[in-house]
Formats: C-alpha cells, structure tokens, sequence
C-alpha cells in the first residue's frame, strides 16, 4: 500500500539557529501557534531514503560500533524503513511563514511533512493525571491558549501552553463560584 505525504516546508540552518519555513500554501495552517509554544516536528530524512537505507533494520545507537547492534525501533537512527523524523521544539520566533525553533540536528532543506501542538496529557503519557478515556472532550471550553476539559468524575482538566493540570471536584465548585462572581 502507498501513502502520499505533502510537504509543508524546509528545515533553513543559519548559524545554530534552526527555522521552519513554511511553504506559502500551507501559511495559514500557523494560525494560533504562539512564541513560546511546544511543538511535534515531523520531517522527512530525505539523506536516508533510499533502498539500501531503508533496509537496513539494525543499527549501532549513535553509529557507535562499540554499542550493540539494536532493531532501528527502539532507536532515533535516521536509517529505518520510513526514514521519518520527529522533535519536540520550542517556537522562539514567528515572522511569516517562518518559524525560528530550539536547535535540531537535521540538515538543511530538509522536508517538514507536519506539525501539530505539543499537549502534555497525550504526549507525555507517564504525566498524564486523567485518563484520556474519561474525558468528555466535546465539552472542552477553549479560549486562547486555555482549554478546560471536563471529565466524567467531576474533576476538570486545565491545559495552558503545553502544561496540563487537574483540579478536584472541591476546586472545580471554587472556581465556578469565583467565576460567577466575575460576571455579576
């Protein structure tokens, strides 16, 4: 089976510093991004697709000879049979279509295929205080950078800026009650 994967722009190297530039199609995808934002980077290792590449299913970590040879799975070898690569990075900059981001190790003009938002309760799952499965998150309140998730026990999940937080069902009560005082 064959799947198709647009590219979203290029990885630009200037110094140390790394920028995404978006391709002009895609520009409004950045809407609601925010300097400061956590985001997943996938890339496209264009350097490692090729057959003889993607083959190969064991590599030494770190191309280290001296470290066994360990499946590319349970690896972050760019060598693998879909040489995708995935970051976790920092916006320090929007100007456009380019993003400046916390430092990577991909080259030049190296394809982005995506980006999505960094939230710590689905991406850091050790972290995670709720279980996904009680959320109700067609109740989710958003406003900005702020969502409020309710879950099925009465707590409510608060997620800000990558962080997430779970206040109680004797918080939740305060809150609301602090909230309806504002708007009085």
């Amino acid at each position: 089976m064959r799947y198709t994967i647009e590219e979203i722009g290029k990885v630009v190297k200037e110094g140390d510093k790394t920028y995404l530039k978006i391709h002009p199609e895609f520009v409004d995808g950045l809407k609601g991004l925010n300097v400061g934002d956590w985001i997943l980077l996938f890339l496209w290792f264009h350097r490692s697709d090729n057959p003889s590449m993607r083959a190969i299913k064991q590599v030494h970590p770190y191309g280290n000879p001296e470290n066994p040879l360990t499946g590319v799975f349970a690896t972050r070898s760019p060598v693998r049979p879909n040489p995708v690569g995935f970051y976790v990075v920092q916006i320090l900059s929007i100007e456009g279509d380019t993003l400046e981001v916390s430092y990577i190790d991909a080259y030049p003009d190296t394809p982005i295929f995506d980006i999505k938002i960094f939230v710590e309760r689905l991406d850091c799952p050790q972290k995670s205080p709720v279980d996904e499965r009680k959320l109700r998150i067609r109740r989710r309140f958003q406003a900005g950078a702020l969502n409020l998730i309710p879950s099925v026990d009465g707590r409510l999940v608060v997620e800000l800026k990558g962080e997430t937080e779970v206040l109680d069902t004797e918080n939740v009560k305060k809150l609301r009650d602090f909230l309806s005082e504002l708007a009085e």
